[in-house]
């Protein structure tokens, strides 16, 4: 299941819990998040991987697709994985780099994801890409 909220700005918070929903990765999913992106100029996204899995070899190809259907839409996307899961970090770095999305990039250390995001952002998306990514009180 992806959760998409946009409290602040124009960044975008993806936050994947697992399993994985088919339904979030077929042609009108692209199109639903198209759509909500196209609301948001220039819009950020931030991607919070962390729990994801390896996802079988027929939803991977669709994630593909999805990640080129919605390329060109958004100013940069940081999908943050977690160390601790390096097959499925592999597989998405693979997925990122078929994608074949310039503003878009894979981290596993979220302070890295925010110093790259930060470079686009106001003052008051960086405060919310903190508290999405490292919670309330978190100081960087």
């Amino acid at each position: 299941m992806m959760i998409r909220a946009r409290e602040v700005g124009r960044l975008v918070e993806l936050r994947h819990i697992p399993p994985p929903d088919v339904s979030e990765l077929d042609e009108g999913a692209a199109a639903s998040l198209i759509e909500f992106l196209d609301t948001i100029p220039n819009a950020v996204m931030c991607v919070d991987l962390r729990r994801a899995t390896v996802l079988p070899p027929h939803l991977a190809d669709r994630l593909v697709a999805l990640m080129e259907g919605i390329r060109g839409h958004f100013e940069r996307c940081a999908d943050v994985m977690s160390p601790a899961q390096a097959t499925a970090h592999m597989q998405i770095e693979r997925i990122s780099r078929a994608s074949a999305d310039p503003a878009r990039r894979v981290f596993t250390d979220p302070h890295a994801a925010i110093r790259w995001l930060d470079e686009v952002l106001n003052p008051e998306e960086r405060a919310r890409l903190r508290i999405f990514l490292l919670g309330p009180g978190q100081v960087f």
